[in-house]
């Protein structure tokens, strides 16, 4: 693999070093693609077969490029390079992704993961481009719970660029693409790192993805990938602080999940339930019905009855609900257990049900 990959590396290097600025972008997006070909995860998992030192030296040698890659793009005006910082962005996250893979098991990797997301973020700062967020996604995927005490800090940061783009482009409807590729960040990151025992700021970390998710929500997203991308992340959620709630000794992050829903005034966990009791009644497309009840079933199980049905009955006060009839449906639902048809059938009778076909239903191809 040094041998395949020798000249490609001796090629960014100098191609980095030149001062030939305005035919870089393209030179350098040719000279990853090659890097990004010859670096593909079959030729990387080879390196996990070699020895651990081996595989240090060799990333270690090559990271020396990659870093001098980050200080190259973080000095150049974006605004004139616009056209070509997406695919540059998206071939240099699946390189430095295959350098990760080599040396995963060994200790250089935290560091090369830090140093990586460090650049991302710094680059999102500039322009929030879905490909950064699908990189950071897969770093961390790959490294879990290795770098969880940076991931506070990462999540709360990538939220004011996100933030601002979806005013600029008028929600998530308008930015679809930004908007997936957050929550699905969002999401691995729960997954991934639920049981982590972060260390610091982990309640901010659990407000920040919480807010970001009720202000989304209450936009009502029409688009498919971006709607369901931000109950996935509801789900996971709620499956961490399920988790967290069954144990003696909880996760951090499962219970900040539950702080942060239940102990703010007015309480989140009344917002987020009312915003999807209006996606249930007609607020998303009916085709959405199914994996809406499936979150709303998801509070329900892992915050419990007591405090889903202060919540419902909040949230149906908003929408002109009679309250005797929130708390007899509020007990209903709680009766369904784990029967999430029941539940969504009780859901639907919200609004007077559904019918199949309506609001845009997408067409079987």
């Amino acid at each position: 693999m040094n041998v395949l990959t020798a000249d490609s590396w001796r090629a960014l290097d100098v191609l980095v070093s030149s001062s030939d600025v305005l035919n870089w972008p393209l030179q350098l997006l040719r000279a990853l693609g090659v890097l990004e070909a010859v670096m593909c995860g079959d030729v990387a998992s080879m390196w996990n077969r070699c020895s651990s030192e081996l595989c240090a030296r060799f990333v270690s040698k090559h990271w020396i490029v990659i870093r001098r890659v980050f200080t190259a793009l973080r000095s150049i005006d974006s605004k004139n390079m616009m056209m070509w910082l997406s695919p540059l962005l998206t071939r240099l996250g699946n390189v430095c992704t295959s350098l990760l893979r080599c040396v995963n098991n060994t200790n250089v990797a935290p560091k090369v993961a830090r140093e990586f997301l460090e650049f991302v973020l710094s680059m999102y700062n500039i322009i929030a481009d879905e490909s950064l967020l699908n990189s950071a996604t897969d770093v961390v995927e790959l490294m879990g719970r290795n770098i969880s005490q940076v991931l506070p800090s990462l999540v709360e940061a990538v939220f004011p660029s996100t933030s601002k783009h979806l005013k600029q482009g008028g929600g998530p409807d308008g930015a679809p693409a930004v908007c997936t590729s957050f929550f699905k960040f969002l999401n691995v990151v729960c997954r991934v790192c639920g049981d982590s025992a972060f260390e610091t700021n982990v309640l901010g970390m659990a407000n920040a993805i919480i807010n970001a998710l009720i202000v989304c929500l209450q936009q009502q997203p029409q688009h498919r990938d971006a709607s369901s991308a931000m109950l996935e992340c509801v789900q996971s959620c709620t499956l961490v602080i399920s988790n967290a709630r069954s144990k003696p000794h909880g996760s951090s992050l499962g219970m900040a999940f539950f702080k942060s829903l239940s102990s703010s005034s007015p309480e989140r966990g009344a917002s987020l339930v009312n915003a999807l009791i209006v996606a249930a009644r007609g607020g998303m497309p009916s085709w959405m019905i199914v994996p809406v009840s499936r979150t709303l079933h998801s509070v329900l199980i892992s915050c419990g009855s007591e405090h889903f049905t202060r919540w419902f009955v909040s949230a149906s006060l908003s929408l002109s609900i009679n309250q005797d009839r929130a708390r007899s449906m509020a007990a209903q639902l709680h009766k369904c257990g784990s029967d999430r048809s029941r539940f969504k059938r009780i859901l639907k009778s919200l609004s007077g049900g559904k019918k199949k076909g309506t609001s845009g239903m997408p067409s079987k191809k």
